[in-house]
């Protein structure tokens, strides 16, 4: 639940608010004055990037639902265009994650030569089980929209991990 001493929204590229349970960025406005930082110090630049009309755009992803329950779904820069679409690594990882063969994945963007990218997925499996891409774009196709389905498969024994714990995605870039 959002907290009463802030509005947010999720909005679209160009600022316009989306309808409950589309997924865009999310902005935050305090509704109270000083309970929230207003710029970054030493940095018009980024505090003019980040504030824009009066909202605080946070660089997450995220969705609104019918309660007003907020569900965070991955950081902007996570995201993927693939075909003209604006695709989130992190909704594409969660219907991966259900593959009975899956134990672990990260997807990412790779360049695909026309300025798009294309879904690579890199995934560990459990003992003794296989996958092939056509396995796995077989399996996605009825649990998410076409243009999200990965197009690049790598299975690795071990996913690299950030000091976080995160898969390491600028380490799984650079295997490309």
């Amino acid at each position: 639940k959002v907290l009463d001493r802030y509005k947010v929204a999720v909005v679209d590229e160009d600022d316009n608010e989306l309808p409950v349970g589309e997924s865009g960025e999310l902005v935050i406005r305090p509704l109270e004055p000083a309970i929230m930082a207003s710029k970054y110090i030493g940095m018009p630049g980024e505090t003019a990037k980040a504030w824009r009309n009066s909202w605080f755009h946070t660089g997450d992803l995220a969705r609104l639902d019918e309660e007003g329950d907020l569900f965070w779904l991955a950081r902007m820069s996570e995201r993927i265009r693939v075909k003209g679409e604006m695709v989130s690594a992190y909704e594409i990882e969660e219907g991966i994650f259900t593959h009975p063969a899956v134990t672990d994945c990260a997807v990412i963007g790779i360049p695909d030569g026309t300025g798009e990218e294309q879904v690579k997925a890199f995934v560990t499996l459990k003992e003794n089980k296989t996958l092939t891409l056509e396995e796995l774009r077989l399996f996605c196709t009825p649990i998410m929209s076409r243009f999200m389905v990965p197009t690049v498969l790598e299975v690795i024994k071990e996913m690299p991990r950030t000091q976080t714990g995160k898969p390491a995605k600028a380490e799984l870039l650079s295997l490309n």
